[in-house]
């Protein structure tokens, strides 16, 4: 039973909501900055493959940690606070509300963090789009600052 239980939540705690894993989410990202890159015909594969290997390296090691910490799955999963990775840091540390919201906080500047790169990612590929005639809209879109040769 509580192999089961830990296996279950194991593979949930690593995947997304449309089951697909989450550990090798946003290798791509040097994809969408390729023409920036000098010789993308040899660096953009090595940055995929070296992505692609950290972090599924740091994913596997995260889990593993997270399922040797947890203590009772089933109070992880019927946390009163609705989060499951605070639950564990929780029982790792029963009587530490500083460690408990310190962990909780640095995931949160990492998921801030986060947000800004796929932002970047985002603009970058809209603007890729807007200067091949790509979107409705592209003459304004594709406007670049003359100074900088940034997108405006």
């Amino acid at each position: 039973m509580f192999l089961h239980s830990s296996v279950s939540f194991g593979s949930k705690f690593t995947r997304k909501s449309d089951g697909k894993p989450n550990v090798y989410t946003g290798a791509d990202g040097v994809i969408h900055m390729c023409e920036e890159v000098e010789d993308p015909e040899v660096e953009v594969p090595r940055s995929l493959v070296v992505s692609i290997c950290i972090n599924g390296f740091l994913g596997i090691g995260m889990m593993l940690i997270m399922l040797f910490c947890i203590g009772d799955v089933q109070d992880a999963l019927t946390s009163p606070t609705g989060f499951p990775f605070i639950q564990i840091f929780q029982q790792a540390l029963p009587n530490s509300t500083a460690f408990t919201t310190g962990l909780a906080s640095l995931l949160l500047v990492l998921l801030v963090s986060a947000v800004v790169a796929v932002t970047a990612a985002a603009s970058r590929v809209t603007w890729a789009f807007a200067r091949d005639d790509g979107l409705p809209g592209s003459s304004y879109l594709k406007e670049a600052s003359v100074p900088r040769s940034n997108p405006t």
